[in-house]
């Protein structure tokens, strides 16, 4: 007998094994990043195998992958037989954010890896050529590394702007979550430059994560010097998690450079490697391109900020949940007591990492601090 047909659905086993980390496929419904709907979501897991649901496992990834790679193919053909651009740029987007979600956290199989986050760029590029969204693709030579920059402005070309540089996870995707975050500082009047340091973006996995990223940022910001669209005494800082990381230590690195610092779910210190889930230790293994637990935790170690993050005329403001497993929420409250007048602490008692289930009210409030902080519009004169 035939089953019933029925609608494309979420099986309990997927709610119960990995619902915690599905908002972050929808993200944060952007306008103009890539973005998946729940449609899509629903439709690429529909009858997954309840014996493959582990996370822990390869299988289950290397099967996530499989299905969210079709996805992302399903949408480039529309993308292809659209008779519009406005189709087109639609099209794109989605095909980009399901071919990063198909790879963010499948970690078996390198060139896999790699060629589907360039399908991610590749989608992303020519989606914008369908847009009328205006945006500078630019490599910067940077602390002797070419890095790869991408620099949005608002609508209004009047006046110099505020500027936020916006700086990776481990597995997130430049023009994904990023530019993502990057609109609601867009919406407020405030540009903002998207970078990949060495071991970010489509270097992740082709060189090791550069910890040191403050030589980078340095030299990013030397080069937003010679361009008058940009007001460098309003400039600012936000990273999300592993980048939220970067944020507290480029604060202490680069004192008085940014007026506001926001650190989304980093922390001056990582979890000890051993206690970490399968995903995280392999997720680490690869940015850092190593896969020994004692070499991974003495650079874990090494990585850790003491001290305050602070000077006079800088502020920081960290959101971060209690449970989160990467980064403990103790050692940032310890951080933030050295200097709790200029580094404020919001924190989420029953929130894991990056407070999925708050990411939309989190980035209006914290893009309307980053707002108040950088301070009033200056107008060029004419």
């Amino acid at each position: 007998m035939n089953a019933p047909v029925r609608p494309p659905r979420l099986s309990s086993a997927i709610i119960d094994r990995v619902g915690y980390f599905l908002p972050r496929l929808l993200f944060t419904n952007a306008r103009i990043a890539p973005q998946l709907h729940w449609g899509d979501i629903t439709r690429a897991l529909d009858d997954f195998d309840p014996a493959l649901v582990d996370p822990a496992s390869a299988a289950f990834w290397d099967e996530w992958r499989g299905r969210f790679s079709l996805l992302g193919s399903n949408y480039e053909n529309l993308a292809a037989t659209s008779g519009s651009p406005a189709g087109r740029f639609a099209g794109l987007r989605s095909a980009a954010a399901a071919y990063h979600f198909a790879e963010f956290m499948y970690f078996e199989d390198a060139a896999i890896k790699k060629s589907l986050r360039q399908s991610v760029r590749r989608c992303f590029t020519e989606a914008m050529a369908n847009s009328s969204v205006s945006y500078e693709s630019r490599m910067v030579k940077a602390a002797g590394e070419d890095i790869q920059t991408f620099l949005f402005f608002p609508r209004d070309g009047q006046q110099s702007f505020a500027c936020v540089l916006l700086s990776n996870g481990l597995d997130s995707m430049t023009e994904m979550e990023i530019l993502s975050i990057g609109e609601y500082l867009l919406d407020r009047g405030i540009a903002v430059l998207l970078f990949e340091g060495p071991g970010q973006g489509l270097d992740l996995g082709v060189r090791p994560l550069r910890i040191e990223m403050e030589a980078i940022v340095a030299d990013l910001v030397r080069d937003l010097q010679d361009d008058r669209r940009v007001d460098t005494g309003r400039l600012g800082f936000f990273g999300v998690s592993f980048g939220g990381y970067f944020s507290l230590r480029i604060a202490q690195a680069l004192p008085g450079t940014f007026r506001g610092v926001v650190n989304l779910s980093g922390g001056p210190a990582i979890a000890p490697f051993t206690g970490l889930p399968r995903r995280l230790k392999q997720d680490f293994a690869f940015a850092f391109a190593s896969a020994d637990a004692q070499e991974l935790q003495s650079r874990f170690d090494k990585m850790q900020l003491v001290g305050s993050a602070t000077v006079e005329g800088q502020k920081i403001l960290s959101i971060h949940g209690r449970l989160d497993d990467i980064f403990p929420a103790a050692a940032l409250e310890a951080f933030v007591s050295t200097d709790s007048k200029h580094h404020e602490l919001r924190l989420f008692e029953t929130e894991a990492h990056v407070c999925m289930n708050y990411l939309h009210p989190n980035l209006i409030s914290a893009s309307d601090w980053m707002l108040e902080t950088l301070g009033p519009i200056r107008r060029l004169s004419q």
